[in-house]
């Protein structure tokens, strides 16, 4: 078929709309994708910055237990004191303060974006002869997020490595007697 000269070659005007219409619904589409994707990468790395920030508040706590004594009676505590013979002799406390942050003789030993919603120390010890063990339970999660709904339990236990037999007394009249039976 022959064209005459006034046709001309091209899109109509309703082709030109249908097809632009396409092109805007498939950019909607894979802008809020690509915007989803964004905000779970900020969720993931904020979380993986709470989790980094959590290990290393827990790791100081275990590392100060395990060369400390003097731990209290069996049960579930909010805090900890004890005598650390790291730092030669001086008494260490762990405790949650008011705004979510663990602290460590009253200073704060977790970071900003770190909110703890729950810390727990259970102390066990079988007799006298076995070492002191403490489970440290926490909740943690971000605290620029209000809701605890997405907390992450973490939970360790570390046994003390000196022995109550081995606890140094400042006088011998109030040093418990030894046990024979321990070995």
């Amino acid at each position: 078929m022959r064209k005459t000269p006034k046709q001309r070659e091209g899109f109509t005007i309703v082709e030109l709309i249908v097809a632009m219409g396409l092109f805007a619904i498939l950019t909607a589409i894979a802008v809020a994708a690509f915007t989803q994707a964004l905000r779970s990468e900020r969720r993931l790395t904020a979380m993986m910055s709470v989790d980094a920030n959590a290990s290393i508040a827990l790791e100081q706590m275990a590392r100060e237990i395990r060369t400390g004594y003097n731990f209290p009676s069996d049960g579930s505590y909010n805090s900890l004191s004890f005598i650390s013979s790291q730092n030669k002799g001086t008494g260490i406390s762990y405790s949650l303060n008011g705004s979510g942050a663990i602290t460590r003789n009253g200073g704060s030993i977790t970071s900003d974006n770190v909110r703890v919603s729950t810390l727990k120390f259970l102390v066990t010890q079988e007799n006298y002869c076995d070492p002191w063990r403490i489970t440290i339970v926490m909740m943690v999660g971000q605290a620029s997020v209000s809701d605890t709904i997405n907390d992450v339990p973490i939970q360790t236990t570390v046994s003390s490595r000196i022995l109550p037999r081995e606890v140094p007394f400042k006088d011998k009249e109030t040093a418990p007697t030894p046990i024979a039976d321990c070995k």
